[in-house]
């Protein structure tokens, strides 16, 4: 993407069941509000559950489903975290298969807080990492923005530490 308008641009959000509900919700609405076109994918069809840290929370309908997409549609991918949302993703060979087309291609990839394990499967790595206290992944890769400008990918934090 030469030009860096969202404007018009196809975006997938990939989760199911398990997502963190502002970790889709509020990226959802600030690339919407860019102008982006914007589609919920899943391997789940109808809705997906969310969760607000430990209780549940609300449902959000799925635009489109996994087995029906086609990453070659969309100029860029957001991952949301929560635990259970990139657990289960990262199971999907099909997850991952979508995913890693956002890899090789070198398009814009967006990953919140859980959400880099999916890319780790899908094979992105970093090239440069924060240390952090072993066991932290979340603090480790919290609000982090994967951009595949480069080759291999890089990183760079964009929240304070």
């Amino acid at each position: 993407m030469t030009d860096q308008t969202l404007a018009g641009r196809k975006v997938a959000v990939l989760a199911t069941d398990g997502f963190e509900q502002s970790e889709l919700e509020k990226p959802v609405e600030a690339l919407k509000a860019a102008g982006a076109i914007v589609e919920v994918v899943s391997p789940k069809s109808g809705q997906i559950q969310g969760w607000e840290h430990h209780d549940k929370g609300r449902a959000v309908p799925v635009d489109r489903d996994l087995s029906t997409a086609r990453p070659e549609d969309y100029q860029a991918i957001m991952l949301p975290g929560g635990v259970i949302n990139p657990d289960a993703l990262r199971l999907e060979p099909q997850a991952i298969d979508f995913i890693r087309h956002f890899v090789t291609e070198k398009k814009p990839i967006a990953a919140i807080c859980h959400g880099p394990w999916t890319l780790i499967n899908a094979g992105a790595r970093p090239i440069s990492r924060t240390p952090a206290p072993a066991g932290s992944i979340a603090r480790l890769w919290s609000t982090t923005v994967w951009s595949p400008r480069a080759s291999p990918m890089t990183c760079r934090r964009s929240a304070p530490r």
